[in-house]
């Protein structure tokens, strides 16, 4: 099994356990035969991303959210094809975070804040 896919069908065998479920009863819930789940979790069977959304309304969540849990949002910028694909699908555009001030910008700034306030008074 690719990395990737292997990731994912861990963080679905674990979202069973957490959610206080055996993998015989999601079997059982999908009309799957026993021991389907531990083929598909062991890479025995190929992982789809049907199986993925199966499994979450099973489990009464989000296909998404299991694909957020695998693969975390980045906290990079993202690439400028990424923004091209999010324009092109009409998804929104991620908010530019405020750039933090360096040590030698945040002195600058209260020097001047403190030089403004004391021009004002006289």
């Amino acid at each position: 099994m690719e990395s990737q896919t292997a990731r994912l069908a861990k963080v679905l065998k674990q979202a069973i356990g957490a959610l206080g479920l055996t993998q015989k009863e999601v079997e059982h819930r999908l009309g799957l035969s026993p021991g389907y789940l531990s083929r598909l979790f062991g890479g025995q069977i190929e992982l789809k991303a049907d199986h993925v959304v199966q499994i979450a309304r099973v489990l009464e969540v989000e296909p998404e959210e299991i694909f957020r849990l695998a693969f975390p949002p980045s906290q990079e910028q993202p690439t400028h094809r990424a923004l091209r694909l999010r324009e092109a699908f009409g998804a929104p555009l991620p908010e530019t975070p405020p750039a933090s001030l360096s040590t030698i910008e945040k002195e600058i700034e209260r020097i001047v804040k403190r030089a403004l306030a004391s021009s004002r008074g006289s």
